[in-house]
């Protein structure tokens, strides 16, 4: 963005450099307009990760949820020709959560996968289950599998630390997993992430304890 503006500045000045071409001033203004907003998101993303958050806590259905933030990503999914498949239990999946909360989970989840298997043939599938626990109500469980580029073995300890990211220059920042983490360790739960490595899908579950 700096770069850009200054180029910008500098021709506009008639500097030593006003030999070279002509350049479109509109589209270095675009540029440099995306390259802000990019930043504008990636701080946005930062404080969304280290400000205390004021939990509203209801009885919320995991299953609905989980409906409700595919929902939002199907469109695309589906001009990608990515198949989103979703299974759960019939029994209800039943937690005390935040419910905009977890769905920024299941949404950020799911965005990773669709973006592990744009590149390639395959999909994501989302399972939702009730544990029931020797003692107590147990626990549900979310499962987000896809069938994509997969993880190397040596990132895999480095999935939740904050700005590391295996994606491409422009595609991610390293934030999705972190907040994840962030929201789901504030409701009691806990998230992992498996992979066999490169080409061989990836899997992240995430757990809450049930309802009472």
């Amino acid at each position: 963005m700096v770069g850009l503006t200054s180029e910008l500045l500098e021709r506009m000045r008639g500097s030593p450099r006003e030999h070279l071409a002509p350049v479109d001033s509109a589209e270095y203004l675009r540029r440099a307009y995306g390259e802000a907003k990019r930043a504008a998101e990636i701080v946005d993303r930062l404080l969304d990760y280290v400000r205390e958050r004021t939990r509203v806590l209801e009885t919320v259905d995991v299953r609905q949820v989980v409906v409700e933030a595919v929902a939002l990503v199907s469109p695309a999914a589906a001009r990608r020709g990515t198949q989103i498949t979703l299974t759960s239990d019939d029994t209800p999946t039943l937690v005390r959560a935040d419910a905009i909360m977890l769905r920024q989970v299941v949404l950020n989840l799911v965005n990773n996968a669709l973006d592990a298997v744009v590149e390639q043939s395959g999909g994501v599938e989302i399972r939702t289950r009730l544990e029931r626990g020797a003692i107590g109500p147990g626990r549900v469980i979310v499962t987000v599998r896809d069938t994509g580029c997969g993880i190397p073995a040596e990132h895999l300890p480095h999935v939740f630390d904050l700005f590391f990211t295996t994606k491409e220059a422009g595609r991610g920042v390293g934030l999705g997993l972190a907040v994840c983490q962030s929201l789901i360790e504030q409701h009691g739960g806990a998230i992992q992430v498996q992979s066999r490595g490169v080409g061989q899908g990836t899997t992240v579950e995430f757990e809450l304890p049930a309802e009472s």
